[in-house]
């Protein structure tokens, strides 16, 4: 499978995924209190990469703008049809494979934007897979799932260098909210284990 999507997709697009099943998903906007989100466990044989990308160096000089937007083809000022998650995970399974649709969000994300921004996502996601089988013949049975993670203060356990998470995840609209708890040296890093959201 990850062999299609990389003939497929540009190669600044696919996100690393470790052999012990890290994956490490930054934020490039300065202003986001989430910068990074580690996410570990991912199944073995899954692929991950970016729909919000935010180029660098040389392809952001060439390309500028490029990568914007979803679509060239699209009106950039269209309300919805140009938003985009941060991220995607394809996991293969027996019958269907999951494919979680995430993005990274500081404190309070607005629900609607949010079921729409990932809606969005789904659609374009639903193209990719039918070029990956018309092109690659690689059969994509999609079971979406959409994860907003967004920041909570944590509470105090114990003594006050322990630190968690005060709020279950909640689901409104088909999109799962996950709180994380920002730590690390700039205070800007969360973990989160990807079967607690999938």
């Amino acid at each position: 499978m990850r062999a299609a999507f990389e003939a497929l997709l540009r190669s600044e697009l696919i996100l690393e995924i470790s052999g012990n099943g890290d994956l490490k998903v930054k934020e490039d906007d300065a202003s986001a209190a989430l910068k990074d989100l580690l996410i570990q466990r991912v199944p073995p044989g899954s692929v991950a990469f970016e729909l919000d990308h935010a180029p660098k160096g040389e392809l952001k000089r060439r390309l500028k703008n490029a990568f914007s937007q979803l679509s060239c083809l699209i009106n950039g000022e269209h309300a919805k049809a140009n938003k985009s998650c941060d991220f995607v995970i394809v996991s293969p399974g027996v019958e269907r494979s999951k494919v979680i649709l995430g993005d990274l969000k500081s404190k309070n994300p607005k629900k609607s934007d949010c079921s729409a921004q990932l809606r969005n996502s789904e659609i374009f996601i639903e193209f990719i897979f039918r070029l990956l089988a018309e092109y690659h013949g690689q059969t994509v049975v999609p079971e979406f799932r959409k994860v907003v993670f967004f920041v909570v203060e944590p509470i105090k356990v114990k003594l006050p260098t322990q630190l968690r998470n005060s709020r279950p995840p909640e689901v409104h609209d088909g999109v799962t909210y996950f709180p994380v708890v920002l730590g690390g040296r700039n205070n800007s890093h969360a973990t989160v284990a990807y079967p607690l959201f999938s």
